[in-house]
């Protein structure tokens, strides 16, 4: 496996390139943790009732909406602000988060486990205690990510 670490003097971005001749298991696991360890430096700008917050990625643990409005769910606080869940999930890095109901997205580096209760339903814990519902239409993606992680 070859690594590459390219700097342009044009370019502000630094550029990585991996070279192998199959894509085993710890190349996979390099470009994602090359991808998850630019994630956590990178922030969503949020504007609502005249405040703007930069909200690091990495403290969101999870977003639900209640019809227009979507409260994403930090490590410390809570903000509501007025955007669709669609629109938010559009803007999220989607190595990161992921989409378990119409109603919730998660970040997975927040969740613990997955579990099934007697009725046959699926159900997300996180780290921070909270229990989500699965709904069936994305459990199949959700499990296919933890599986392979992705």
């Amino acid at each position: 496996m070859k690594i590459l670490f390219k700097k342009s003097a044009a370019e502000e971005e630094l550029r990585i390139t991996v070279e192998a001749l199959e894509k085993t298991a710890g190349v996979k696991r390099l470009i994602s943790y090359i991808a998850d360890f630019d994630d956590q430096y990178a922030s969503y700008i949020l504007q609502t009732d005249g405040e703007i917050y930069q909200i690091m990625f990495a403290d969101m643990r999870w977003l639900e909406v209640f019809g227009d409005y979507t409260t994403v769910h930090l490590t410390d606080q809570t903000i509501t602000f007025r955007q669709t869940l669609s629109q938010m999930e559009a803007e999220l890095p989607i190595n990161q988060f992921m989409r378990i109901s119409r109603n919730t997205i998660i970040n997975l580096a927040y969740l613990e486990k997955v579990e099934s209760s007697f009725s046959g339903n699926m159900t997300a814990r996180l780290k921070s205690g909270e229990n989500m519902h699965i709904s069936r239409r994305y459990w199949k993606n959700l499990k296919e990510r933890i599986l392979n992680h992705d």
